[in-house]
């Protein structure tokens, strides 16, 4: 990895090297800035991190943890704010997912994961919130808001326009939704037939899409 690290206190900030020795003290806020980071094997593109993290008080006793990143060319950012208690190892996150802007000729779900490619031609906009809670090194639990806008694409005979609607997950692993949700779209082609404003109910289950 190719990046910087200072700790600041009270003291002031001080540059870390290779090799050297920390002090953890009520005061200290450690600072890790990584330009490169490219954790692409993990389907995640390259991207670019600023962590802080601070030392327990007399006032907060658990670490303080604020992470920013974006990738894409500041196309896709992202915040995350945690604590981490230190006894009883457990931890509360929260992921924060700003707006993502799609469309052709720029961003494409493509370039998030290869695994999308049969997504073509998408415009609109995805937001997402997600928080997950660990203890005892494992995820209790965890869910998230995915926000649906405009959203319209081609894919394998079928074209579909205007989509929009929240998302509610309620389980990250194993993924699944919250029961009885429902979107709505402007429009939907299908092997040359037209659906207008069709309304979309269904669930996410370890089996798969219920429609």
């Amino acid at each position: 990895l190719d990046g910087a690290i200072q700790v600041r206190s009270s003291r002031g900030r001080v540059d870390v090297q290779q090799g050297d020795a920390l002090e953890v003290r009520p005061d200290l806020e450690l600072v890790v800035d990584l330009p490169g980071l490219d954790v692409n094997s993990a389907g995640i593109p390259p991207s670019q991190w600023h962590i802080s993290l601070k030392a327990p008080d007399a006032e907060r006793p658990s670490w303080s943890l604020r992470a920013d990143a974006t990738a894409l060319k500041d196309r896709v950012r992202a915040g995350v704010r945690a604590t981490l208690e230190p006894t009883t190892r457990a931890v509360r996150a929260r992921v924060t997912f700003a707006p993502v802007e799609l469309s052709p000729g720029g961003l494409q779900p493509v370039d998030l994961d290869p695994r999308l490619a049969s997504l073509q031609d998408v415009t609109g906009k995805i937001a997402a919130v997600a928080e997950l809670r660990w203890s005892g090194g494992e995820l209790r639990s965890s869910h998230a808001d995915v926000t649906l806008s405009s959203l319209g694409f081609r894919s394998s005979g079928a074209a579909l326009e205007g989509l929009g609607g929240v998302i509610h997950l309620a389980s990250l692993s194993p993924l699944a939704s919250s029961p009885g949700q429902t979107l709505d779209a402007a429009g939907l082609d299908v092997a040359g037939i037209r659906f207008r404003e069709p309304h979309v109910r269904f669930a996410l289950t370890s089996e798969g899409m219920q429609v």
